[in-house]
This record gives structure tokens, C-alpha cells and sequence, in this order.
């Protein structure tokens, strides 16, 4: 492993991360204390998804046709840009509903290339015997960085309010753009010296989306977890307004439950490390689907703070049993020249519902209220994890990997 660059690469993709989230929780905790309105929440969510999803389908070639290290420094300094005006602006209390969308989207499209091409570049420092664990690091990072952006935006809200959240978020991408560059770009060899035509774009663009054709169980695995995700966007969505009428709980006491599931994170990532090349992946990562649902359904009975906070831990131990092996199947199964393209497809196939899941998170909530989406969200998963059990496809990623040979027109593309 090329501890050096992979270092760097591993802390810009967790402060990138932090700051992502960050943004985001401080974004909703203003629209809803200024709104109050869960539908008004669910369509920011629904916003920042809907752009995630064209980004990433129309820039994937596009992933594979730079110099990945520099495209993603440079989205870093976009959503610096983006979200320093709008601090700057908030000082002057010129902060207004619409241009929380507008940064929202910006930031959402930033996001949609700088995800995908982390993971794509990843595999340049890491050699092919130490793939599982260092997925198992990159990925349970993020995951923890996912909750622990919320986390601290929690504490800072709380202490110095949302405005000082989005300067600290601003500042994190700074970090991670300086920590990209820092990064020697002669160890990168991906960029093509040809300029991009509509057809060949194009081309290229299809490539990534018909690599699932020679591996669908790839495709079944990830239309699970699409369904599980939709059901996550939209508890995710409200978990402010449940902790605070159902838990009773402050923003540090919130910033508590997302640290709490960082905990669990880290703790199903030990489990994962120690189960390494397990060959029978459809047990733990469709396990960790059906568990995510049991764990919603006792959630939506829950209003004890305490009692919350254990079934939290168990949900972030659950995470890592689907993430890092459905990284390492991808890391061995896909060639260099189109893993942007295939991780951006494999990206947009597991968030394709997610908009749905933010608008009609806020629906459900506010027509029948907060446990009841929670239990429905719930029961989604626990039935797309058993079908997909005794599904033929799904035996497809069990057993020995074998690399995955591409057509002649898919390499030229």
C-alpha cells in the first residue's frame, strides 16, 4: 500500500464527507425552525437527491476522462465557493429559502462526480492482496463520517448556530481539496488526451450502465439496497423532528444518536475485518438490509431516549456488512478504465429511489405521523431481503470471483 497517497486520499474523503453532512443537517435544522414544515423538508432532501442522480449519470465518463485527483480537488472548491456566499449572505440576513435550494442543489451536484471518483481512484494505492481491507477502512470511515457530520454540526448549532455550521462546512472542503492536491499526481495515469465527442461520450456513458450485464447479480444486489436506502433517505430525513417530539431531544442529544451510530459503525467493521473473504456474501449483506428494517420497526415503538441510543448502535454495526463487501466485489470485478463509469452507475442504481424516499418521508410523516413511517420503512426492507435471499440471480456473488473479461468495443470506447 502506498501509505503516503492513500493517507491523504483517506483523510480528504472523510473531511469531504463530514462536510457534506455537516451542510446538510445545518440545512434542514434552518428550514425547519424557520418553516417548520416537514414537507418543505422532505422537498430540500428530494432536491439535493434528484440533482445527485443527473450529475452522476451525465458526468460519469467523465470521471474516466481526467485526471481524477484534480477533478476532485477542484469540486471541493466549488462547494467551498458556493457555501462561503452563502454564509457571507447570511450575515446580512439575505439567507432566504431559495438560496438554501440553490446551494443545496450546488452542493449535491459537487458531491454526485467527488464520490464516485474517490472510489474509482482508490484502488491505484492500495494493491490487489489488501482490497478488503482497505475498502474495509475507506468504507467504514465514510459511513462513520456520515454520522459524525451531523453529530458535530449538532454540538455546533447548539452552541453557535446554523450560520457557524456552514462556515466550519466550508471550511472542511478547503481542507480536503488541500490534502487532494498534496497528493503527487504523477503516481495518476488516467487521463485520456483526447477530447470528448458527443458520440463517444455517449459511448462511454452506456459502457458503464451495460457492465451490468455481465453481472447481474451486481444489479440485483444494488436494486435491494435501493429499495433499503429509499426507506433510509426518508427516516434519515426526519430524524430531527423525531428525536424532538418523540425523544424529547435537544440538537446535542441528537448530535449524541449520530455519534452513537458512528460507535456501532466502527464496531461492525471490526466484525467484518476479522470475517475478511467470506464466500457466502449473500448472508451478510442481505442480512444487514433485513436487519436495518427490524431495528426501524422497534425504533418507531421507541421514546426512550436510552432505548433509542441501543437500537442506533445496532443500525451503524449493521452498515459495514453490506458496504465493504459490495466494495470489494467491485474493486475485483471491475477493470481501471471503466471503474468511474461503473461505480458512477452502481451509485446511481443504489440512490435512484432515494428522491422518492425524502418527498415521501415528509408525506407520510405528516399525514400519519413519524412511527408510522418509521414501520413502514421498516417492512420494506425486511421483505426485499428475504425475496432476495432464495432469488437464483442472487447466488451470483457468492462463491469464487473471477474478473469479469470486457468486449473489445467496450475498452476503445
Amino acid at each position: 500500500m502506498k501509505n503516503g497517497a492513500f493517507w491523504k486520499l483517506f483523510a480528504a474523503q472523510i473531511i469531504s464527507t463530514i462536510g457534506d453532512c455537516f451542510g446538510l443537517f445545518a440545512l434542514q435544522w434552518l428550514v425547519y425552525t424557520t418553516t417548520g414544515s416537514l414537507v418543505v423538508m422532505g422537498t430540500l432532501a428530494m432536491a439535493a437527491g434528484i440533482t445527485e442522480l443527473l450529475i452522476r449519470f451525465m458526468g460519469a465518463p467523465l470521471i474516466d476522462r481526467v485526471h481524477r485527483l484534480r477533478l476532485m480537488a477542484l469540486l471541493d472548491f466549488i462547494r467551498f465557493t458556493a457555501i462561503g456566499i452563502t454564509v457571507a449572505l447570511s450575515v446580512f440576513g439575505m439567507a432566504h429559502l431559495w438560496l438554501l435550494f440553490t446551494m443545496t442543489i450546488i452542493n449535491a451536484a459537487a458531491s454526485a462526480l467527488f464520490q464516485p471518483a474517490s472510489m474509482a481512484v482508490l484502488p491505484s494505492f492500495i494493491p490487489n492482496q489488501s482490497l478488503v481491507r482497505g475498502y474495509s477502512l475507506f468504507d467504514s470511515s465514510q459511513y462513520a463520517a456520515v454520522i459524525l457530520g451531523p453529530a458535530i454540526a449538532g454540538v455546533v448549532i447548539s452552541t453557535l448556530g446554523a450560520p457557524s455550521a456552514m462556515a466550519i462546512d466550508a471550511v472542511s472542503f478547503a481542507l480536503s481539496a488541500l490534502f487532494i492536491y498534496l497528493i503527487p499526481t504523477k503516481l495518476m495515469n488516467n487521463k485520456s488526451n483526447n477530447s470528448p465527442t458527443s458520440g463517444l461520450y455517449v459511448r462511454e456513458l452506456w459502457d458503464g450502465i451495460t457492465f451490468f450485464k455481465k453481472a447481474p447479480a451486481l444489479l440485483g444486489i444494488m436494486c435491494c439496497v435501493a429499495l433499503k436506502n429509499m426507506c433510509s433517505v426518508a427516516v434519515g430525513g426526519m430524524m430531527i423532528p423525531f428525536a424532538t417530539h418523540n425523544l424529547h431531544a435537544n440538537p446535542s442529544q441528537i448530535g449524541l444518536l449520530s455519534s452513537v451510530m458512528a460507535a456501532g459503525i466502527c464496531l461492525g467493521s471490526l466484525l467484518v475485518s476479522l470475517i475478511n473473504n467470506f464466500k457466502r456474501r449473500r448472508i451478510p449483506m442481505l442480512g444487514s438490509i433485513f436487519a436495518h428494517g427490524m431495528l426501524y420497526i422497534v425504533l418507531s415503538q421507541t421514546h426512550s431516549f436510552i432505548l433509542a441510543l441501543c437500537w442506533i448502535l445496532m443500525l451503524g454495526a449493521c452498515g459495514p456488512f453490506f458496504g465493504t463487501f459490495s466494495s470489494s466485489l467491485y474493486a475485483q470485478l471491475v477493470p481501471s478504465e471503466l471503474r468511474g463509469r461503473v461505480m458512477s452507475a452502481r451509485l446511481i442504481v443504489g440512490g435512484s429511489l432515494q428522491p422518492v424516499g425524502s418527498y415521501m418521508g415528509g408525506i407520510v410523516a405528516s399525514v400519519f405521523g413519524l412511527p408510522v413511517l418509521l414501520a413502514v420503512a421498516g417492512s420494506i426492507p425486511i421483505i426485499t431481503a428475504a425475496a432476495a435471499y432464495f432469488a437464483p440471480v442472487m447466488k451470483g456473488i457468492d462463491g469464487e470471483l473471477k474478473p469479469i473479461q470486457l468486449e473489445k468495443r467496450g475498452l476503445e470506447a
